[in-house]
């Protein structure tokens, strides 16, 4: 239930409406600010006081949410959110026509209460500053602490304040524009102390930023004196109408054409402070791309270069680096022919000029791409044509589409499209693959209909109900052409899906809607909050999980967190001893869910996880204004991550006890150009004009500078278009040598690959002869003394689908798939390097409904099933027979925990009629690790790298001699694994323990 209450513009003479309207309002938190009345001017009539509320009218003052849901805390909101604003004069009422007032937002609080009337979290915006022309100039963001602290970081006031100007030009004689933006400055204020009660006013955050001191973005707060400090800024400088160059900051023209914005990246402090000497103005401006201004880096947003003779259509874009990309028009100025990157790939367009859409493609290698429309401008042919006698044709195409928008109209069903795509191209394409997609009034798919390999179908009697057999299983019959339909998706009143069936099996490709058909099998239940919020999920299997809001903090409960008291636990308790077994490990695991505790602004700062008698582990992240990770302190107190971030909030310096201390420069497209290591490595990075990856450098220490990776495309190529390779990669020299991307077919798949092996293998390859080279002859022979002469062919086939249809490996094994119906992979044959004859390795693969594998047949005969639950649809059975003699090769099965943790195997699979047990026990923690695990083993082994005992041990071929076994598992905090122990169960033998220690910051 949402309420929402409105000015009505009603004035009340010796009361303001909202405080008449207040009355209304939630009372049940006397802490809860309510905001000062609307500003109306003083000094006005009693017909101007009228007609200062009548501009009022419709204006939201308060909004609260709730949930009827019949507990206690129903008369409780979930969040509230009141508005005030302020009125002015701008002509006063004469005795023939009315005031004129303008009104402008200039506060808003809004309460998250999450039902909890004592701690709401509570955030407020205010406008400070408007102009005549109803821009806001200044605005602030406030977030107030929490009422009674539980953790510091929710103690803190969290205040910004964002500065905006405009270009406003009202009284120029032949045009008019106003509010055109041209710079915004958003700042943090630091120091500011909340109010015991209420909120800070306007005059308050006024006086604030009037006296604070401006410190460098790269300084810390001292938290006490009142201080500013830059955080975000961003300008745009417009274009002079005779598009001859940028205007001065702050100017426009007529036209106010954008010529270029940017976003201030450092300032001098933060680059010192980061790199040190190491990062000039020349690396800045020549590597990363940007420009100095008012003393400061900027990232420049590149520019568009308008056609003034043809409607300032944009004909040219320069990237931040000034590499510009072309495009053409059309002789009408309409429609675009062709676009040209800076490397002069072309792309061309030919247009129908009826439905104003490309109706012809070329790709930068000339390969086509053609679409036929329909009256109405949709797609009803698609042909994937590459180049003169490859591909399709729009007579023979690629895709044909088919629409029914009078199915609801004729016939009650939903509209449908009918699509077909073959599988070949050319005329020996062996099917199409079909696919139907019925939509609803919304335009939601309500039902997708697929191809499926031959095979059992449900029966339907006449009046559309499934048929049963006398134990209740649906009756089926075999049908040639069958379909895979999705399952009813169930929506609630605001679009959420809450519940999504299975998809089943089907004789037909028309739209059904019997219930027992499209409520197929079984469907989680998903519950919401007002919000939106998931909330609650109730699965099939008679678990659930919950997500509990709170203002301050969440708590995540899974599956086994609620265990206790479901139907599953009661099912597996009356189940099999596996299942009991299951039951009882997951008993122990309830009531431990996963706390998040959020800051105020809604962030989450501390994650515990809770272990259970292990303890709770906490994870502290440190959080700056702009949601940085500054820092994250493990649950050991070990700081393991320390972060510095520039203006534009990247991350340039970490250091992680894991991957050490790195810093790197960004370029203003936010790739990495250079980076600095802790072990003395420094790396350069270099790009081509599309911004391509083409060259890294390392240099450690004081050695010289090594090529260590350089990637070669395909525009270098005196064959690029004959082998598809522009655009393209096409060779990549490493550490292990070069693989190159010979050919490429007109779909963009690789075809051809050649991998050479570097000569040098005890070090890694300088490839520097190839630095300066950019012709495809010279890089080849200049690397061809650090190459061996031998090379490893891979060639590879696609059908039209991009489906690989025959792979040849370096040794001249060619493998063959072959796919089903459904577009899944059905068989799998081999000719072993280079055989005439094919084996066949994979005879055949049956699915379900939901794409999983239910039968494979070997090319040996060997058949292996797979049974799922029918309620997780987790794999419960795996068995595999011999086609010879039937013969049980494999009996593989599976019991699980509510989360998906396998907690035994069975295996009913037993060599020699041995008397030992051949199942695996495995027991998990509340955090999943695996703490213990039982099975089988041989005692003739040897776990080590030491000599075996000098005594008698059993064959490793005996399986009589099997024993049983047990291992444990310890782990710290943050899941180093701390201990394991083997230990032999029965006679014979002893045990092993293994300890491990790490370094007290890692």
């Amino acid at each position: 239930r949402t309420v929402t209450w409105f000015h009505t513009g009603a004035w009340l003479e010796r009361e303001r409406l909202e405080l008449a309207l207040a009355r209304e309002y939630y009372d049940q938190d006397p802490q809860a600010p309510l905001l000062r009345d609307t500003i109306i001017p003083v000094g006005l009539t009693a017909r101007e006081e009228r007609e200062a509320a009548r501009a009022l009218r419709g204006r939201v003052l308060r909004q609260e949410i709730y949930a009827e849901d019949g507990t206690p805390q129903s008369v409780h909101p979930y969040s509230v959110s009141e508005r005030n604003y302020e009125t002015r004069l701008l002509q006063r009422a004469q005795a023939e026509t009315h005031a004129v007032f303008f009104v402008h937002p200039r506060e808003t609080v809004d309460l998250h209460y999450e039902r909890n009337p004592a701690d709401p979290r509570t955030q407020h915006e205010l406008v400070l500053e408007v102009d005549d022309f109803g821009n806001v100039t200044r605005s602030a963001g406030l977030t107030y602490p929490r009422r009674s602290p539980v953790e510091p970081e929710q103690g803190r006031l969290w205040a910004t304040v964002t500065d905006r100007s405009f270009a406003n030009r009202p009284t120029e004689t032949a045009w008019y524009r106003v509010g055109v933006p041209i710079e915004t400055t958003t700042r943090e204020l630091t120091g500011l102390t909340a109010p015991a009660s209420g909120l800070l006013s306007g005059a308050d955050v006024r006086a604030a930023v009037a006296s604070a001191a401006e410190i460098p973005y790269e300084a810390t707060a001292d938290g006490t004196n009142i201080e500013t400090r830059v955080i975000e800024r961003e300008r745009t400088l417009y274009s002079r109408d005779d598009l001859q160059g940028a205007l001065p900051l702050g100017q426009i023209e007529s036209l106010a054409l954008p010529y270029e914005s940017y976003r201030q990246a450092f300032t001098p402090g933060l680059l010192a402070q980061i790199y040190g000497g190491r990062v000039d103005a020349a690396m800045l401006q020549s590597e990363g791309g940007y420009v100095r201004q008012d003393g400061a880096w900027w990232a420049p947003s590149g520019r568009v270069e308008y056609d003034a003779a043809r409607f300032y259509l944009p004909r040219r874009a320069l990237d931040p680096f000034g590499h510009a990309f072309s495009v053409d028009y059309d002789a009408y100025a309409l429609l675009p022919i062709e676009a040209t990157d800076p490397l002069g790939n072309v792309t061309t367009a030919q247009s129908d000029y009826r439905v104003l859409a490309p109706a012809l493609l070329s790709d930068p290698n000339e390969n086509r791409t053609a679409v036929e429309l329909d009256a109405l401008g949709m797609v009803v042919k698609t042909a994937v044509m590459g180049k003169a006698g490859e591909g399709d044709t729009l007579a023979e195409p690629t895709t044909r589409v088919e629409y029914d928008l009078d199915q609801f109209r004729e016939h009650g069903k939903p509209v449908f499209v009918h699509t077909f795509a073959r599988e070949r191209h050319g005329a020996d394409n062996p099917r199409w693959q079909e696919t139907y997609s019925y939509s609803d009034g919304s335009g939601r798919e309500v039902m997708k209909k697929v191809q499926a390999e031959p095979g059992p179908v449900p029966v339907l009697s006449a009046g559309g109900h499934l048929l049963r057999n006398p134990d209740g299983t649906p009756q089926t019959r075999h049908e040639d052409h069958r379909w895979i339909g999705t399952g009813r998706t169930v929506f609630d009143n605001k679009g959420n899906p809450v519940k999504t069936y299975e998809p089943f099996f089907s004789d037909t490709s028309g739209y059904e809607d019997e219930d027992e058909l499209v409520e197929w099998g079984v469907t989680p239940v998903l519950r919401y909050d007002p919000l939106g919020r998931l909330v609650r999920t109730d699965l099939p299997n008679g678990t659930v999980a919950l997500v509990v809001f709170d203002a301050w903090r969440r708590e995540s409960w899974d599956e086994s967190d609620t265990v206790d008291g479901t139907p599953w636990l009661a099912a597996k308790q009356a189940g099999t001893l596996a299942e009991q077994r299951a039951a009882s490990l997951a008993l122990a695991h309830t009531s431990t869910p996963s706390i998040s505790h959020l800051d105020g602004l809604g962030r989450m700062f501390l994650a515990v996880a809770d272990n259970g008698p292990a303890g709770q582990y906490q994870t502290r992240i440190a959080l700056d204004v702009e949601g940085n990770q500054r820092s994250v302190t493990d649950a050991r107190g070990v700081p393991v991550l320390q972060q510095l971030f520039d203006m534009l909030g990247r991350r340039i310096d970490a250091d992680s006890v894991d991957a050490g201390h790195k810093t790197t420069l960004l370029d203003v497209v936010d790739k990495p150009t250079r980076a600095w290591t802790a072990r003395g490595h420094a790396v350069r990075h270099v790009y081509d004009a599309l911004q391509r990856h083409t060259h890294v450098f390392v240099r450690d220490g004081a050695s010289p500078e090594q090529l260590v990776q350089r990637t070669v495309y395909g525009e270098a190529h005196p064959q690029a278009l004959q082998r598809n390779l522009r655009g393209r990669g096409y060779a990549l020299f490493d550490g292990a040598g070069v693989v190159t991307n010979a050919r490429y077919d007109f779909k963009g798949n690789a075809i051809e690959s050649v991998r050479r092996l570097a000569c040098e293998y005890k070090a890694t390859p300088d490839w520097a002869p190839l630095s300066s080279l950019t012709v495809v002859a010279d890089i080849e022979l200049a690397a061809e003394p650090l190459l061996e002469a031998e090379t490893f062919t891979t060639a590879t086939a696609y059908d039209a689908l991009s489906r690989v249809i025959s792979g040849t490996t370096p040794d001249g094994s060619e493998t063959r798939p072959t796919y089903n119906e459904a577009n899944l992979l059905e068989k799998v044959e081999v000719r072993t390097r280079g055989a005439a004859a094919w084996t066949t390795f994979v005879a055949d693969i049956d699915y379900n409904a939901r794409g999983q594998r239910t039968r494979l047949q070997r090319g040996n005969g060997a058949t292996t099933t797979y049974e799922y639950d029918d309620e997780t649809f987790r794999l419960i059975r795996q068995r595999t027979t011999r086609a010879s003699d039937g013969a049980v090769l494999q009996d593989l099965t599976y019991t699980h925990d509510p989360v998906g943790n396998i907690v035994q195997i069975d295996d009913a699979v037993s060599f020699g009629n041995s008397a030992v047990p051949a199942n695996g026990l495995y027991e998990y923690d509340a955090l999943y690790q695996l703490t213990k695990a039982e099975g089988r083993e041989h005692p003739g082994q040897q776990p080590t790298n030491t000599d075996p005992a000098l005594l008698r041990v059993d064959h490793p071929n005996d399986m009589q001699g099997l024993r049983r076994y047990r291992e444990q598992y310890v782990y710290d905090e943050v899941g180093n694994i701390l201990r394991m122990a083997h230990q032999p169960l029965g006679p014979g033998g002893s045990g092993w323990t293994r300890r491990y220690e790490y370094a007290s910051d890692s």
